[in-house]
């Protein structure tokens, strides 16, 4: 598995998704500064700033593009022709998408960390103080991680079938969307992308989080994706 890994982040070389997944995490910072900037009277310093990238990493940027960096990934095996030959040499479909899920674990530990990089410059261009930086890059890493494993059901059906992995695109962007109407909710335990909100608190003048419910969450999806993982099978072998 270690030199599949390996060989699936030479082939990354090869295409430019991951430059066009950090450009959209970029927007989630800008967006985040807009809506810091434009709002009158609210406090406004590092922590906010980074809060305000978390949601927006949350509900808005994160669930669409770590479903299109991960579905694009596999669905190069399609365009390129690919798949067929790893199935012939040995290789079994169940290890080959393993592969893809590892490294795009990677590729969202890179995503996220250099979102928080640019999150951390702009904060010194605007003048902010910094503070609790360790505690900051911890929630930036932990509800990334939370958004990554939400979407793998949708990653893992949605690229059984050549190009189908744009339709997980949308659907993942939908749900990323209605993360927005249950985050203020008990529902924000147990949905899925929003668990790793009420694992980091992400918001300290709410008392309803229960981290160890998002614990459970998340490794309820993780386990789903795991038993597709191990049942799922390529569609589309025979017409790639």
């Amino acid at each position: 598995m270690p030199k599949m890994v390996a060989a699936e982040c030479i082939k990354l070389k090869r295409n430019s998704i991951l430059g066009i997944v950090i450009l959209g995490s970029f927007c989630s910072v800008i967006l985040a500064v807009v809506q810091l900037l434009g709002a009158e009277g609210s406090q406004r310093g590092f922590q906010e700033l980074n809060d305000g990238v978390i949601w927006n990493n949350v509900t808005l940027f994160f669930p669409a593009l770590l479903t299109l960096m991960t579905g694009y990934t596999i669905n190069r095996e399609y365009i390129d022709d690919t798949m067929k030959n790893n199935l012939v040499v040995g290789v079994t479909y169940q290890k080959m998408m393993a592969a893809k899920v590892i490294t795009n674990f990677l590729l969202m530990l890179i995503v996220a960390i250099t979102n928080f990089v640019l999150t951390i410059i702009i904060s010194e261009f605007l003048g902010y103080t910094f503070f609790s930086i360790s505690t900051n890059f911890f929630r930036t890493i932990v509800t990334s991680f939370g958004c990554y494993v939400s979407v793998l059901p949708i990653v893992l059906l949605s690229s059984m079938k050549r190009n189908n992995y744009l339709g997980g695109v949308v659907l993942a962007f939908a749900v990323g969307i209605c993360g927005i109407f249950v985050a203020n909710t008990k529902l924000v335990n147990i949905y899925p992308l929003t668990a790793g909100l009420a694992i980091v608190h992400y918001d300290s003048k709410l008392t309803l989080y229960k981290a160890g419910w998002g614990c459970a969450s998340i490794i309820i999806i993780f386990m789903i994706s795991v038993a597709i993982l191990i049942g799922g099978r390529n569609h589309d072998a025979g017409s790639a």
